[in-house]
């Protein structure tokens, strides 16, 4: 029972930890508004409530990072792509 538990309590640690990294994606913006931005690879993206964007255009070429939750992109950084 107890090596049972402990590689439970392991394989949901790692699992948790996998979760926490957030992911990366780069383009040009194809259209923007207050509350989301798609990509020129079709992914749409809404932003985080704690994210302040301003000054995003179409056309654009930007690297957003982003959580999945709830089975949806959630941008918590849009940055000018290099």
């Amino acid at each position: 029972m107890r090596k049972l538990l402990t590689s439970f309590v392991l394989v949901a640690a790692v699992g948790a930890s996998s979760a926490a990294f957030a992911a990366t994606s780069s383009g040009s913006i194809t259209a923007v508004s207050p509350h989301m931005l798609k990509l020129s690879d079709g992914q749409t993206y809404s932003f985080s409530p704690k994210l302040k964007v301003k000054g995003l255009k179409i056309g654009q070429k930007v690297t957003v990072t982003f959580d999945v939750a709830n089975k949806k992109n959630v941008a918590t950084a849009v940055t000018p792509a290099k």
